[in-house]
């Protein structure tokens, strides 16, 4: 899964792409962001209408995150937690909403 998940960020964030970019502003990355997301629910296999798929895939998604912060070899870390974080956020409003 690991590696999965590391195989779509960088697929969809070139390696210029930093979090000191983003939070500054400088560059849109909404498509990168949004196809990240999307290579995300369809590998987790997320049915968006079922309260249960969305629990499931918030559970393997804190997995994957508490796995990189302890892992130092990951390059952009800070970015892909970021992006994983957003996700997870994105996720919970999902399942609120149902």
């Amino acid at each position: 899964m690991k590696k999965n998940i590391l195989n779509f960020f960088k697929n969809n964030f070139p390696e210029n792409i930093t979090l000191e970019i983003i939070q500054s502003d400088t560059i849109d990355i909404t498509d990168q962001a949004d196809n990240f997301e999307a290579d995300l629910k369809e590998f987790l296999d997320i049915d968006e209408d079922t309260k249960e798929s969305i629990k499931q895939a918030k559970s393997k998604i804190k997995e994957i995150i508490t796995e990189f912060k302890s892992d130092d070899n990951i390059e952009r870390k800070d970015l892909l937690i970021y992006f994983l974080e957003v996700f997870d956020e994105k996720l919970e409003d999902l399942m609120v909403g149902l």
